[in-house]
């Protein structure tokens, strides 16, 4: 609520509204592990995940300036995590492209 309150003022005198990205969120962080499994969303989701005392969490909150408050797969990718335990499911390699699909083929190869 608090994100989707504020504006973007351009200096051309547009005023964009800022949307928050629901499909981003926090994440609990853990020994060696920066994606730690608990997800924090930055919009009610009705979850039921819950902080404990002692555990470390990533607070991260994303926004944006004329999209859909969405983010989908296309264009480029800054961001690449290889999962620790096992190979990607196929679900999850559907969702990579090509480029994503050749880096983490080169990732298996070498390391």
């Amino acid at each position: 609520e608090v994100m989707e309150a504020a504006e973007v003022h351009r200096p051309d005198g547009r005023v964009l509204p800022v949307k928050v990205i629901k499909n981003l969120t926090g994440h609990s962080i853990g020994p060696y592990k920066i994606h730690d499994g608990k997800s924090l969303p930055a919009v009610n989701t009705g979850g039921q995940v819950r902080m404990l005392a002692g555990e470390l969490w990533a607070v991260e909150t994303f926004g944006s300036v004329g999209g859909v408050g969405y983010v989908a797969n296309g264009g480029n990718c800054s961001h690449f995590m290889r999962p620790s335990s096992a190979a990607p499911n196929s679900m999850q390699r559907s969702a990579l492209s090509s480029k994503a699909l050749s880096l983490l083929e080169l990732i298996d190869n070498r390391f």
